[in-house]
Order: C-alpha cells, then structure tokens, then sequence
C-alpha cells in the first residue's frame, strides 16, 4: 500500500519524532534513542526523501547517519537488553541467584508466607 513506512523496502533504521515507539519498543527490538530536537531536524533534513547508511553502536551508545555522528541517549537497562537480545523475563533470569537468596531468606524468616507443600524450591 502507499504507506510513508512501505517507501523504503528493506530498510533497517527509522529516523521519528518525539513519541514514537514508545511503550513496548525495546521488547520489540526497536531502539527508543533520545536526540535532541536540533539533532533530529538536522538528521530528518540530511536524509530528505532519500535513505542513508546508519551505523549502530549500542554498547558505546553512538550513531552514524548520513554521515552525522551522534550520541544516543539510552536508558541503561534497554540499553542492556537490546545489547544481549534480552526481554523482561531474560533480564530477571540474570538475578536468579540474589532472588534465590532474598526467597530463602524470606522462607526463614516469615515461614508462614509459604504455602503448605511449598517449601523447596520449584525444580
């Protein structure tokens, strides 16, 4: 269909405005990077109506587009996720041991807040 996204097949980076691809973004594998406004004309007026080579560097946390060089604002947790491929449930794994020991702690603790039958670890 004539859509403004469909107009540059295969294309890998979308240069938007304040606003878009928020909420879910990162768990959708899109980078939510803040420019600032000045940046961001300055890069929506380099590309035109053309497309450009861009260059990603999520761990430095800097750009490339059309030849410009930018740094990204990045949330430093996304930032991690989107750098290891992870999701909400990935990112809870990498603490599996400091929640092991809070649980366990807890069990002792306040042994009442463990149901009946629940006191070993699920396998």
């Amino acid at each position: 269909p004539d859509h403004v996204l469909n107009r540059f097949a295969g294309a890998e980076v979308l240069i938007t405005r304040r606003n878009f691809g928020s909420g879910n973004a990162v768990n959708n594998g899109l980078l939510p990077g803040k420019v600032s406004e000045e940046e961001i004309e300055g890069l929506i007026d380099r590309l035109g109506k053309g497309d450009a080579e861009a260059k990603i560097d999520l761990e430095a946390g800097r750009a490339v587009i059309a030849g410009h060089e930018l740094s990204l604002d990045l949330d430093p947790v996304w930032q991690q996720k989107l750098v290891n491929g992870w999701d909400d449930i990935d990112l809870t794994a990498q603490h599996g041991k400091q929640i092991e020991t809070f649980r366990d702690a807890r069990k002792t603790a306040h042994p009442w807040t463990i149901p009946a039958g629940k006191h070993t670890a699920p396998t």
